[in-house]
């Protein structure tokens, strides 16, 4: 009867956005991977402190694009070009003043200026024209064919084109939306950096990233999350489904592909889980997790080297468990049922509406299963062969299937308790029983 704490799914949908920030004389640094984990913590130490306890109600604010006044980020700046200089369009005030720092003009309320394919709004601008730095406050719109940038106060250097962003940072990029209080971005190497809390979603993939720190690299498309990194999935009905912890997040847009590593953690759904490694590819429904994995919900629990997870319409379809596979399951509907268990190389349960019908263990397989008609004790059986499948309907045990190298042997009630002892035992950390 051995099923497996089945479940545990998703994550990552991720996104990433990009726009803004990068030092230049930092940008070098953004490609580096940070310090990784000599060796990953023991089960139940205080390392997994960030744990998700529950599934959360939370739910996704509904994304409201800015509201421009005038014509404030109406973009038309395709085919032109100023051959690099900055071209003021409009002030409604302008002064020029001779300083230490040389030459600046001063312009006032509703400024608009443009360089090549890049069209600037803000509420007042500081032009430092021999140092060609550009310094704009008030709801600064930034836009470009790429991507747009809102901030309270932009610095911008126009023969790098470097961009600082301080104070309410919105990046919009396609479907991606970034927001954070600080940004710099070095346009030479493509890098974005992100120094304070940030948060990257992901409106086509419902997705949200957040984290104290990290760059995005505009090119490769790729993010990279060092610091505190989460990851919430939303359903089709923006309710919460799925929350993702790591020490390190990276995600690759083109492919879609998300990665979280060092001290995972899962909840979606009911099931939670645990791994060193997990892979989540949003777009279609899966996700693996490697290097020590365990899930589990409830009573149902399964570990092995590696485990795929598939989703179906928001509930778990299957799950593969490969390697020193291995699952836990109760015997009855009961809460007090001692636990079946099926081992093997690989491990495959399916289920339906999200309860486990069929569990099949291959080569190597060992099924530990125990008997209950209507409540009464009926003993214990222990199989194994090539293949052992468990068939169970309405959380009990409905039929066995053993093929190739057959061996049994059954144990009555009263000479069973030591197998169920052993074989029930959990694995899963005693912070989490």
């Amino acid at each position: 009867m051995r099923s497996a704490r089945s479940a545990m799914c998703v994550l990552f949908a991720l996104l990433l956005a990009a726009g803004l920030a990068a030092a230049q004389n930092s940008a070098d640094q953004e490609q580096k991977q940070p310090k990784r984990r000599v060796a990953p913590p023991a089960w139940g130490t205080p390392n997994w402190s960030r744990k998700p306890v529950e599934k959360s109600t939370r739910k996704i604010v509904k994304y409201v694009p800015p509201k421009d006044a005038g014509d404030r980020g109406q973009y038309h700046g395709y085919g032109r070009d100023t051959q690099g200089a900055i071209k003021l369009i409009r002030a409604a005030e302008l002064r020029q003043e001779q300083t230490g720092q040389g030459e600046v003009i001063y312009l006032q309320r509703d400024v608009k200026i443009v360089q090549d394919s890049l069209t600037i709004w803000c509420d007042e601008a500081r032009h430092y024209r021999s140092q060609g730095r550009l310094e704009m406050f008030g709801k600064v719109v930034m836009i470009n064919p790429q991507q747009r940038l809102d901030a309270d106060r932009v610095t911008y250097y126009e023969a790098s084109r470097r961009t600082l962003a301080h104070g309410h940072v919105v990046v919009t990029r396609d479907s991606l939306i970034l927001r954070s209080t600080e940004a710099e971005y070095n346009v030479e190497k493509g890098i974005v950096r992100f120094e304070q809390p940030f948060t990257i979603r992901d409106l086509s993939r419902n997705v949200v990233m957040e984290g104290t720190s990290g760059s995005y690299d505009t090119r490769a498309e790729k993010g990279i999350f060092p610091s505190n990194p989460v990851l919430t999935h939303f359903d089709s009905t923006g309710q919460q489904d799925a929350e993702i912890l790591a020490d390190y997040m990276e995600f690759s847009r083109p492919g879609g592909q998300a990665l979280a590593r060092d001290t995972v953690q899962i909840v979606w759904e009911n099931v939670k889980g645990r791994c060193q490694e997990l892979w989540f590819w949003p777009d279609s429904s899966r996700a693996l997790m490697v290097k020590e994995p365990s899930i589990w919900r409830g009573r149902d629990e399964a570990d092995g080297d590696s485990i795929w997870l598939f989703i179906t319409n928001s509930l778990l379809d299957s799950t593969v468990i490969t390697g020193n596979a291995v699952a836990w399951t109760p015997s009855d509907s009961s809460d007090t049922s001692p636990r079946s268990t099926l081992r093997g190389r690989r491990i495959v349960m399916d289920f339906d509406q999200g309860k486990v019908v069929r569990m099949q263990s291959d080569r190597e397989a060992i099924g530990v299963y125990h008997l209950f008609d209507k409540g009464r004790d009926r003993g214990s059986n222990k199989v194994s062969g090539d293949r052992v499948v468990l068939l169970m309907r309405a959380g009990e045990l409905r039929d066995v299937i053993v093929v190739g190298g057959t061996q049994g042997l059954f144990l009555p009630p009263r000479l069973a308790k030591t197998l169920r002892t052993d074989e029930s035992e959990s694995k899963k950390p005693a912070d989490l029983q």
